[in-house]
């Protein structure tokens, strides 16, 4: 059985309410990766393209190429869509497809502030292995307004932050 607090299910409606009538700053934002990181995009599109265009030369097969450049995209299909990131009182959402992925405030282990976003990593016995289970929230131009939402709901990770900055430079 697994003891992580994180939860997937669909929005309902109940929740709005909690949210409006609870104190504290709120933010939300959508990202969208093929627009926001065009560089990484290009990158990506790219290496999709030489490797089907590789696979397909090598083999001589068209399917081939094709089944290729498929499961590629089926790899990297969070570039290709909008992602709508919500961080109120109740914690870190994540919208994919009508699908929400709340994280509330009190699984939260631990983050690192990194320079396109910050990783939340739960609260587990995993040690080194944590970023693996982390979610990584980029914040694009809300930078300021991410950090000072997460410093306002859960203070006590803003200090590790703190210290995890300070040891790197």
């Amino acid at each position: 059985m697994s003891d992580s607090t994180t939860k997937i299910r669909v929005r309902t409606p109940v929740l709005k309410d909690e949210r409006e009538t609870s104190p504290g700053p709120a933010i939300e934002w959508t990202f969208f990766p093929l627009i926001q990181q065009r560089k990484v995009a290009v990158v990506v599109f790219c290496g999709l393209i030489t490797i089907s265009a590789l696979v397909g030369w090598v083999s001589g097969k068209l399917y081939l190429a094709a089944i290729a450049a498929l499961l590629g995209s089926v790899t990297v299909w969070r570039l290709f869509i909008p992602i709508h990131y919500q961080i109120d009182n109740v914690g870190i959402t994540q919208l994919v497809w009508r699908r929400s992925r709340t994280t509330a405030w009190h699984s939260i282990g631990s983050l690192r502030e990194l320079d396109a976003g910050i990783l939340i990593m739960p609260k587990s016995r995993l040690g080194e292995l944590a970023p693996l289970r982390g979610i990584f929230i980029p914040w694009g131009i809300y930078r300021d307004d991410v950090l000072a939402c997460v410093e306002f709901h859960a203070p006590y990770l803003c200090g590790a932050g703190e210290k995890e900055r300070s040891e790197r430079k």
